[in-house]
């Protein structure tokens, strides 16, 4: 009778071991072989791209807050024979630090002041390719991109 009292109490409590959470294990998706393929594929034709935004880093996330083309600090080595920025076609990254890019934030691509002047941050854009890791975009975010013809929303 111990004996079997015993064992019900070990099925038991192997029971529960195999139910509990373990959050650490469940956080992490298993990527196919060529989604992975395709994330390296896109952070390589974003890493040009890294460096011209400002990031905010949550524990899961990053939200892009600001396009910085560079003709914005030292715009004259930038300026192309039309007048206008070089950034005219961008990637944005899928991750930053590890990290999901998920949100661009509202008015990330809009006016800011040059001096005295006042002007677009994505002025010159002309088609913007967006990650499948995106959720939000902002209100306004591609406000006043006057020569964005084209932007690939996944």
């Amino acid at each position: 009778m111990k004996k079997s009292l015993l064992l019900i109490l070990a099925a038991l409590l192997l029971i529960l071991c195999s139910c509990s959470d373990n959050s650490d294990e469940h956080e992490e998706t298993t990527m196919s072989p060529e989604e992975l393929a395709r994330i390296d594929e896109w952070q390589a034709r974003a890493e040009p791209f890294m460096d011209m935004f400002e990031y905010v880093a949550y524990p899961d996330h990053v939200e892009i807050e600001a396009f910085i083309d560079p003709a914005m600090d030292n715009w004259s080595e930038y300026i192309n024979t039309q007048g206008k920025y070089a950034v005219k076609e961008l990637v944005v990254p899928a991750y930053f630090d590890g990290l999901p890019v998920t949100v661009i934030l509202e008015g990330a691509f809009g006016e800011y002041y040059h001096g005295a002047s006042l002007r677009s941050r994505g002025e010159c854009l002309v088609k913007v390719e967006l990650p499948t890791t995106l959720t939000e975009i902002g209100d306004y975010a591609f406000a006043y991109c006057s020569s964005l013809t084209s932007i690939n929303i996944p």
